[in-house]
């Protein structure tokens, strides 16, 4: 003991001049060693230096149980141990990422071992002796804050690579330029919705990539990233491609004495959320046109009543002159035509009552080729007047479906009337055919010219009187459990396909 303290004493009165000083907490130490004599003068040593917290084990079983306490800066292992080697254990404490540096404690010679130590990952090593001593604590104050420092940059290099990466694989398009206007980023959302590579853009102008020979709207587009506008809306469209609408902003990049280095331009597609306003905007056009049909509909119903009363009058004014004028006199001709057209008068009357009343409360069997008729009987001015025409190709032993005879009535008008609208000007041949699949009854309904009959037309979208008539008719549908579907097919452009819920009632037998 008296040899140690004479060893320990000048090397404490040095305070080794090589000590770090960047580190000011306590470094706790764990020291395994199974010399007692030499673990005591560790402790003294470090201990005397300052700066230090000592843990001292004899095994490498106490050494793990000490390391899964927690709480520790560096590990002092010695090589040569009750239960192993060191050199053996210093693999596992990698695989096992302990936290921490290493340093390796040899013998006098062990060259080989300290060659080895280092390789297997230590940090550093020492020779059991004086010399080994007096590097202790200058050794562990270096090794600690080295690997701190490594640590820390390791940390800043993940969280920049977590953001290139968020970056990288954001939706929206983010492309930066520094001052001169050369592009110095290109994400993938950049190369997704301009159609260009990053490795094809990255040190180009900004003008050489976005050149208004190929794109169109590109001027807007440049505008924006160089800070001509904060943000635009605007549509930009390749060679070729369908237009994209596309929300531009820009923000200015600036250097630690605040001058401008640049640019960075997010751009995002806003096709869905344009395509979203314009449904919107046609909702908000149906719902006016609905009301002012709602408007209409009690306009005709009490118009209709208006007009029973003077009908009623001529009826029976005809029927007075029938009876009493000569058989084979101009008069009595006269008479019985003004009856004829006062009956027919009196039969649209009806219906346009019928249609204005509300419906039925329950459903039924209705035969689907009498509502086709009426709702075509309806029509036929309208068709007459045009230079459409409907044929009806329907089964007689088609069944009868089960809904409400007005509901069919106004699916039928509805689709007539937007295909009549659509057509305004061109012949077509429309034809209507039926067919009983398994428990539904299938209408087709095809035209064999082009009628824009769909959500978009040649010219863009359709009126809002024709999508009015296309949304009642689905929803109409949709409310006695069918289902409607508009497509374009190969030689026809045009075909709507309804499928209804049939029953097992054949129409002359219950409807």
């Amino acid at each position: 003991m008296r040899v140690r303290r004479r060893f320990l004493q000048p090397v404490c009165m040095k305070r080794y001049v090589a000590r770090e000083s960047s580190l000011s907490e306590l470094l706790n130490i764990l020291v395994v060693d199974d010399s007692l004599e030499y673990c005591q003068m560790v402790r003294d040593l470090l201990e005397l230096e300052g700066g230090f917290q000592i843990r001292v084990v004899h095994s490498l079983t106490d050494m793990w149980r000490e390391l899964n306490k927690g709480g520790l800066d560096a590990l002092v292992l010695d090589n040569h141990l009750p239960d192993g080697d060191g050199l053996d254990t210093l693999p596992r404490l990698t695989e096992t990422a302990i936290n921490m540096p290493v340093v390796m404690v040899t013998g006098e010679g062990d060259q080989l071992v300290a060659s080895e130590a280092i390789k297997r990952g230590a940090y550093d090593y020492i020779v059991k002796g004086e010399s080994g001593l007096v590097q202790l604590p200058w050794i562990l104050r270096r090794a600690v804050n080295q690997y701190r420092s490594r640590q820390a940059q390791k940390r800043a290099e993940a969280r920049l690579y977590y953001q290139a990466w968020l970056l990288n694989n954001v939706g929206d398009a983010i492309v930066a330029s520094d001052d001169t206007g050369k592009v110095t980023y290109w994400n993938k959302g950049a190369e997704i919705l301009f159609g260009q590579l990053q490795k094809d853009v990255v040190g180009n102008q900004i003008h050489a990539v976005f050149p208004g020979t190929r794109y169109k709207g590109a001027d807007r587009l440049i505008a924006v990233f160089s800070g001509e506008k904060a943000e635009d809306e605007f549509q930009i469209m390749s060679a070729g491609e369908a237009p994209i609408w596309i929300y531009a902003r820009a923000h200015s990049l600036r250097s630690g004495e605040g001058l401008v280095s640049g640019l960075v331009g997010i751009f995002q597609n806003i096709n869905a959320r344009k395509d979203l306003e314009e449904r919107f905007q046609n909702a908000q056009s149906r719902l006016i046109h609905a009301a002012r049909l709602s408007a209409l509909g009690e306009l005709a119903s009490n118009l209709a009543h208006e007009i029973n009363n003077p009908l009623t009058t001529m009826l029976g004014e005809a029927q007075i002159l029938i009876r009493e004028l000569p058989e084979g006199s101009e008069a009595l001709g006269a008479a019985k035509a003004i009856e004829e057209a006062g009956w027919r008068a009196a039969d649209f009357v009806s219906q346009l009552i019928n249609l204005s009343n509300p419906t039925e409360q329950e459903a039924r069997p209705i035969s689907v080729s009498a509502t086709l008729n009426q709702a075509i009987s309806y029509l036929q001015n309208r068709i007459a007047t045009s230079h459409v025409s409907i044929a009806l190709k329907l089964p007689p032993d088609l069944p009868a479906v089960m809904a409400q005879e007005r509901d069919l009535i106004d699916i039928w008008i509805n689709l007539f009337t937007s295909i009549l609208d659509a057509a305004v000007g061109s012949a077509a041949d429309v034809v209507v055919e039926a067919l009983h699949v398994r428990t539904n009854v299938v209408i087709e309904i095809h035209a064999s010219q082009e009628i824009p009959v769909g959500m978009k037309g040649r010219g863009g979208a359709l009126a809002p009187r024709q999508l009015l008539g296309l949304a009642v008719a689905e929803e109409l549908v949709r409310s006695i459990r069918g289902s409607v579907q508009f497509s374009e097919l190969p030689g026809k452009s045009m075909s709507i396909q309804l499928t209804l819920p049939g029953t097992d009632v054949l129409p002359d037998s219950g409807s």
